[in-house]
Order: structure tokens, then sequence, then C-alpha cells
């Protein structure tokens, strides 16, 4: 576009007036207008047409305006605005610079393009809010602390999109003219940095730089917590370890797309790579959109949100192919170095600088090797060692013992580009090494690994490959090769593979090498056998599930309802409904309608529950949903004002699953699937308040259903390593819905798929188990008699606790369970979960007291491991709607085409929709009042 191109002369001109030293000091570094278009794009989808003209827009490093002229461009174009809105658009645009001339710039190139654009004039009355210097104004060296009210006031922005300046704060004497220059201005550097110990903590004093200022102040202090920010930054923010506070807040705000742009490229004049992370909370998503752009071809795909961050690697934020992620979730649950207690990790004994007067010139029997002396599987070439440790060092040394044997070792530092980053060689007994090296002992263990086949691990393709995912700069740390996979393999493969590594280390050989990675192969597919077992168990389920992902798809292109089946009612139904006004019941029906059916007949000779052919309430919540919400005489069913039972998506919506979770199955399999399931949101406060008290990460769902507390737990930030149930239908429910989740449909009773659940939750370091198994005929007396097969499922599930130590297991069950036997059932449950070596506390909770449009009362068990200084009572989740429940007006009056729902302003629809997080929606309901404890159940 030749306006574009005049607004980059522009620019380009501005920056030939600047000295490389000026723009080397301030991080100066602006963007493309092609690159800031893209972005803006993506920023641009997340934002309505009613909400555009009220957004407050803050581009905090303006420079030349390329994010601010792409903003409005964009939404002009998408949004079809007016000359009046494109003047209340740049009314509301927000912009600061440390540079008055860049402002200057900005102010010009503005002015230029709207009238270029849209003929319209821009006066210096109706330009964007302007201001200066943020945060610190390193082009004056004031070391005095601005922030952004002194421009704008009290003001937090919807929408922040920025290019922060890349400055390193520490001095560099070849960067100075002076020595007097240089010591000014490491002084003046060292000022800023320990102020911002205590303005900026999550940016860390490690690396300093002032991008990560600026990335922090957005996070804390210029945005709301539902605002859109978009920040373009170096890629080395995704995994370095000094910015793992600063990646857990962009995370926090969730991550929706991220555009990867690499260094020496054509949109950004910077060397190294960048990395644009647009985070949004209002966006519930559960992929990731990524775009790799190399100077002109764009790569794009989606990613599960679950795959995005590492938490075994500081949170590191991962960008790679599906495939790749295949590989490193294998990787990533095969043990790590640091696992194997034979295997000791530690940096060379001599430190060069610290222990310098213990190396010689003159021989001794300990050759000193520097980390430059050493290649991958390549001997140590000791005739060329010039330097010797003395005994001296030797004998005192912490690691002498190490020092006297055989032992790996690498180089510590290592670059980037080079194409092997991890290559240990065989050390010969008495060798010291310096600083520059890391080294591996292999202790005596039980397994017969010896140094060969460590050295073969570690040098084979996975370990390198698994190292330079998370390696951020040239070091090769310690607690880095503590987490490369070690896998163990057979007797039969630890020798083959120890001997070839024996003859490599003689003799390398690039054929050598690819038998040393066959074997690693088949030692990494073999430790995966039983993963692999469920695999094969869910290919059926997969191909189902795909199947009603396009159906899901279908509809929704067509922008219809999901799952909004309408249920046929007789003739004698309808005229019994059309009797019952909203919120009465069989009461109402008159007598010769009710002498038309035998059942009503019984009723009313009996006095029936009250909720029997009930109508909903609109103002009230609903009474439970069951598995019989198609018919009106088995409970409170009926629509508010039309003439009709609930369709599934009415009965789904009050059961809190959201709009776009589909479920598959026949009539049958979907209302099952709906009324047996706990509702998401009660998952969520549960997993919620388990995760605010314990370090739990990993989940097994038994007796999973459609998901329901699955999907409240993993909305919470729980991982779930596998889901087990028997019913199909339900299987495939949830995989449609939780694709990132292995299912295993299967009968839990079955020793072959007990064996399987429990070897995956060992393997997978699960710390959770969530289930409710029927258990009415349970009896521990009984359970060896075989009439009744549900008497095993709730000892298979206490099984399943025994044999994995769970920190913490959640049991969810009907309120009949306190009565089954007169109260015998649920104390026989008790005492054998005591048994196991658990703490225990029980409550009926009333689901209306927690968010959820349903008075619905369940049991709810909660056992914690014995060693864990916590009592169950505290990971029960607080009341928030005790006295004000939420209504089912609030739950399904959109849906209704009588009500004019334009006006309606439900945050619980929201939730349903997607548009508000969980926490929204609990936060806007909460009320201040008393947690009471619900009825309690004595455990002890």
């Amino acid at each position: 576009m030749e306006l574009y191109n005049d607004l980059t002369k522009n620019t380009d001109l501005y920056l030939k007036t600047l000295a490389m030293d000026i723009k080397r000091q301030q991080g100066i570094y602006y963007t493309d207008l092609e690159l800031t278009d893209i972005i803006m794009e993506k920023v641009l989808e997340k934002i309505s047409a009613e909400e555009i003209n009220e957004v407050n827009f803050l581009e905090p490093c303006v420079g030349s305006g390329n994010f601010v002229i792409s903003y409005i461009k964009n939404a002009a174009l998408k949004f079809k605005l007016t000359s009046n809105e494109i003047r209340k658009l740049i009314k509301n645009i927000y912009v600061c610079d440390s540079d008055k001339s860049a402002i200057d710039l900005f102010i010009r190139n503005l002015k230029y393009f709207i009238k270029k654009e849209y003929q319209i004039d821009l006066t210096n009355d109706n330009l964007p809010n302007i201001g200066g210097s943020l945060i610190y104004n390193l082009q004056l060296r004031e070391d005095n602390y601005i922030g952004i009210d002194k421009y704008f006031g009290d003001i937090k922005f919807d929408v922040i999109v920025t290019n922060p300046p890349y400055k390193g704060l520490r001095a560099e004497r070849r960067h100075y003219k002076t020595d007097d220059e240089y010591f000014n201005g490491r002084n003046y550097y060292n000022k800023v940095k320990e102020k911002s110990k205590h303005l900026h903590p999550l940016s860390g004093a490690l690396n300093a730089n002032i991008y990560r200022y600026f990335v922090e102040e957005i996070y804390t202090k210029y945005s709301k917590p539902d605002s859109i920010i978009s920040i373009l930054v170096p890629s080395s923010i995704l995994t370095d370890k000094s910015c793992y506070d600063l990646r857990n807040k962009i995370i926090d705000f969730n991550i929706t797309d991220i555009i990867q742009i690499p260094e020496n490229n054509k949109y950004i004049d910077a060397s190294q790579a960048m990395t644009n992370i647009i985070t949004d909370r209002n966006h519930i998503n559960s992929s990731v959109s990524i775009e790799k752009l190399n100077n002109g071809r764009i790569e794009n795909y989606l990613v599960p949100k679950k795959n995005i961050v590492d938490e075994a690697h500081n949170n590191s934020i991962l960008i790679m192919s599906n495939e790749d992620y295949e590989l490193l979730n294998k990787l990533k649950s095969i043990p790590k170095v640091k696992d194997h207690k034979f295997i000791v990790n530690m940096r060379g004994e001599l430190d060069i600088t610290n222990n310098k007067d213990a190396i010689t010139s003159k021989k001794t029997e300990y050759p000193l090797i520097r980390g430059r002396d050493i290649d991958r599987y390549c001997e140590v070439k000791y005739e060329k060692i010039k330097d010797y440790a003395t005994r001296e060092f030797v004998n005192n040394s912490s690691k002498q013992r190490y020092v006297i044997k055989n032992r790996l070792a690498c180089q510590q530092i290592v670059n980037m580009n080079k194409k092997t980053r991890i290559g240990f060689t065989l050390i010969k007994e008495n060798t010291v090494l310096a600083n520059s090296c890391n080294f591996i002992f292999i202790e005596d263990n039980d397994y017969g690994i010896d140094e060969y086949y460590a050295l073969a691990i570690l040098n084979s393709k996975y370990c390198d490959w698994y190292f330079k995912i998370f390696s951020s700069n040239n070091h090769v740390n310690n607690y880095e090769i503590d987490l490369l996979p070690f896998p163990i393999g057979n007797s039969v493969q630890i020798q083959e593979v120890s001997s070839l590594a024996k003859e490599q280390v003689l003799e390398y050989s690039n054929l050598r090498d690819n038998q040393i990675n066959k074997i690693v192969t088949e030692i990494i597919d073999n430790f995966f056998g039983v993963e692999n077992k469920i695999n094969l168990n869910s290919t059926q389920i997969d191909e189902l599930a795909n199947k009603g992902l396009k159906e899901k798809n279908k509809i929704l292109s067509t922008k219809g309802i999901l799952n909004d089946k309408q249920y046929t009612l007789s003739e004698l139904d309808l005229e019994i409904i059309k009797s019952v006004p909203q919120g009465g019941n069989w009461k109402n029906i008159p007598d010769k309608t009710i002498e038309k059916s035998k059942r009503l007949m019984k009723i009313r000779e009996t006095g029936g529950r009250t909720t029997l052919y009930g109508r909903i309430d609109y103002t009230n919540p609903s009474y439970t949903i069951t598995t019989y919400f198609n018919r009106p005489g088995n409970g409170c069913y009926i629509h508010p004002t039309q003439d009709r039972v609930l369709t599934t998506r009415e009965g789904a919506r009050i059961q809190c699953f959201p709009d776009d979770y589909y479920f598959y199955g026949n009539q049958r399999d979907i209302l099952n699937q709906i009324g047996n399931a706990v509702p998401p949101l009660m998952g969520y406060l549960i997993a919620k308040k388990i995760k605010e008290n314990l370090n739990v990460k990993k989940s097994l769902d038994l007796f999973s259903g459609a998901g329901g507390l699955l999907y409240g737990f993993k909305m919470a930030g729980v991982e779930h390593v596998l889901a087990n149930d028997i019913d199909r239908s339900a299987c495939v429910t949830l995989k449609i819905n939780n694709p990132e989740v292995n299912v295993l449909c299967d009968d839990v009773t079955n020793d072959y798929t007990k064996e399987i659940i429990i070897d995956t939750a060992i393997k997978n370091n699960v710390d959770i188990i969530c289930g409710g198994p029927p258990c009415q005929g349970f009896s521990l007396a009984g359970f060896r008699k075989s009439d009744d097969p549900r008497n095993k499922l709730v000892l298979d599930f206490a099984d399943i606790i025994k044999s994995v130590e769970p920190k913490v297991f959640v049991f969810e069950n009907v309120v009949g369970l306190l009565s089954y036997n007169k109260g015998e059932t649920f104390n026989e449950i008790k005492k054998m979960f005591l048994t196991l070596g658990y703490k225990l506390h029980a409550e009926t909770l009333d689901f209306s007291d927690y968010g959820v449009p349903q008075r619905r009362r369940r049991v709810i068990i909660i056992g914690v491991r014995n060693n864990i200084n916590i009592e169950p009572s505290k990971l029960f989740p607080d009341k928030i709607t005790k006295n004000k429940k939420i209504s089912v007006m609030e739950t399904i009056g959109d849906l209704d085409i009588n009500i004019n729902s334009s006006n309606m302003n439900s945050k619980f629809i929201s939730l349903m929709k997607n548009k508000i997080s969980y926490d929204h929606y609990i936060d806007s309901i909460k009320e201040n009042c008393e947690n009471e404890i619900g009825e309690q159940l004595s455990i002890f």
C-alpha cells in the first residue's frame, strides 16, 4: 500500500538521524506496519462492534505510531466506522514515549494517514491522549520512577499493545568513549536496578532489562483484570529461568495467540528472534493459535492449551508442531536424571578464578581438563593438556571421591547455534575438571547400568533435542541436566547399548550413533507399553469423537444451538402440563384430567412429591435435573412459559455445561450423561479450593461420565492423566470436549483395566483421584457375594487409591448414600478409606449455594493422606450464593422465544457462552456473607 510506504519512509528518515549508540542506549527497535497489521487483526478479533467505541487503547512505547495506525485502520475496516466514530476511536487512544522527537513523528504520521485514508483533518484538539517517559527516562539518565498516572490519572486500559524498548541495564565498556562515561553509566544502571527490586519484583534482578519492567507494569498497573494485551518481546521470555515470575503473570492472563518472528527478519530491526503474545481472560480457549512468520511465509496451526506451558521447566512456554508435542509428552513422562539416585550430577570441582593457585604447569598425576577439551564421545587428548591440579587441591576437594574414578563430562558453555548442544565424553580416573565442565558419576546400582550406558543415553538425539527446547542461553546448567530424560532398558538392551558406547569412544562412527539411537527409541517405546495399550483401546473412541466433532462444527457453522432437542409429548401429557402454572405441580391438575391417568390417580391417592409434574419457576433455581427430565411426570421439568419440557440444551445449561459442550449418543445416552453429571462449576470450585491449599497438578478421573467434574477441574488448572468410564457414548462426549485427555473406555472391575489405570497414574505422578462409584449394595462383609456387581465398584475405587497413594481424593455420591442400609453402608465406606491412611471430611452440599442454578444436593467426601498437614474440611469450597440464588431466568431466559433477551444482563449466561471466565463469574455473584459450613457428617 502506497500510503504505508510513505509512512515507512518518514520513519526511516527519522531513524537515520539517530546515532547507533543512541538507539542502543534507549533500546529503540521499531515495528514494520505489515507486522502491526497482522497483530492488530488478531487483537480486534476479540472486540465486538458494540465495544469498539468504548475501548480505551494504550500504546505505552508508541515510537512512530505503527501500532496505533494499524489499530485505527483495521478497526475502521472491520466495523465500518463512520468519520465521527473514527474521531471518537482516536480520542480513546492513549500513547507515551520518552523520545519527544518520536512523538512529533507519530503526530505527523497519524495526521497524514487519517487525512489520506479518511479525508479527516486532525487538529491538536482531537489527537490521541499523549504522555511522555514511563518508568525511567533512560534518555536523560533519570532514576526517578514515572508512573502512567502522571499523564492520565487513575485509569486502566481495555486494550494494550506495544513493542517495548529492549535495553539491558548493564554498562559495557565498549559502548562508551571514555572511562568516566562508562562508570557514570554503570552507576546509573545500578541505581535503577536497585530501585526496581521493589518496584518490579516479577522482573528479577538477573539480566535486568527495561522491556521486562514494561511488561510487568502493563500486567500489574496499566491493565484491568480482563484487558486484551499484546506484547512484542524477545523470544527468550518464553523459556528463560529468570523470567519465571513474569511469565507466570502472562500465563495468568490467558494466552490466546502467539506469533513467532525469527531473528534477522524483515518485520523488525533487531537481530534476535521475537515473539508476540496476546492474552485475554474473556476468551475461554482450549487451544492457542500459533503463527510463524518467515519473511513473507506464514505457517499457522492450533496447539492444545495444556501443551503450551511446561510446569517442570519453570513454566516455560513451548512453541512447536503437534508432532513434536507428542514426542515431548513422551519424554516428559520418562524418569529424569534427578529421579535416579545412582546418578550424581555436578559442576567441575576446580574454579579457574578462585582456585588459580591450585593450577600448575608442572606435570602431576592430575591433568586439568577444561570445557574446550571436551567433545562428544571423543577421548580427551591428554598428551596436549598443559595444565595440572596440585595434589593438595585434590586431597582437600569435597569431590575427591569422583576425581579418582571414571566419570562423564560435558562443556558448561555451548553456543546456542551449535547443532549439538549436549555432548558427553568419558573422563578417566584421576582427572580434575574445571568449572567450565559438568560431570556425571554413576554409582553402583541394581540395573547394571555403567558409565557407558549413561554416556549413550545422554548423547542420544532425544536428550539433545529435549535440552534445546528449554535452553534460553549458551549455558548448560546442572539443573537442566537434572531434567534430561533417562530411560532404563531391560538387561539385554542395557548391555547392548553399553557395548556400542564403549566402541564409540574408541572409534566414532555415524552408523554406530544411529544404532544407539535406534535402541534408545525401542527403550522409550517399551516404557510406553501401558500408554500404547490405552491408545489401542482409545482408537475407536477417537474415531467416534472425530465424527461427533464434525457434527458439532456443522451445527456451529449454521449458528445453530448444540443439542437443541425438543422432546415429543403425548396428547395427555400436553393436557396435563397446560393446567400447571409456573411454580405449580400435580396438585394444580384438575380432577377430570387426573382421572385420565392411572399414575396421577395413584399420586393423588398416596400424596406424591410436590416436584412431580412441576413447572419450573423462572424466579428461582431449578429442582434437580435427573436422567428423566424429558418426562413431565418425573420431576419439575416443565418449561416456565412454554407447554413442553426442557430441551437437552436447557437441561445442560442448568447443569452448568457451557453452550459449546457437545453431547454424543442417542436420546437415552444424552439424558443419562446430563442427568448423572457433576456440574462443571462445582468441579471448578472444589478444584480451586484444593489447589489453593495443596500443590496438586495431575488428576485421575474415574466413573467420568460426560466429564462434568473433569471439565471443572480442568478449568481450574488441573491436568488429567486419564479418564475412565464404561459408557462408550459418555466417553466419546468427554473426548469431543476434552480432546487432550486420554480416555480409557473399559470396565474398571477387570484386573487388566485396573492395572492400566494404576500404572498410568503412578508413572504420571497423579496426586488427586476423583470419582463417584455407585455403592448402594456395598458391604465389606457381603462383598464376596457376587449377587450385586455394584459392591465391587467402590472397592475398585479404593484399590486404585491404595496403589496410587494420591495426596487427596474426591468422592461424590447421591444423598441417599447416607440412609442406605440404615447408614451402615456409609459407615463402612468411611472405615475403608480411614484404613487406607486418609483423613476424611464429608458434607452434604446444596449446589444452589455455589452459583449453580439448581437445588441439587450431593454428598462430597474429601480424603487427605495422613502425612499431609492439612485438614480435609479446609478443602471444601465457600458458599457464594447462600442467600441470593441463581434463577432459571438467569440461566435459560435468552433461549425463550417469548422473552426479549437483548437487555438481559446475566453473568451465568455469559459464562455459558464463554464470554467470561469462571473467576469473573464467581467474583460477580459472590456475597459478603459468612461462609457457614453446610450440613456436616461426623466421620470419626
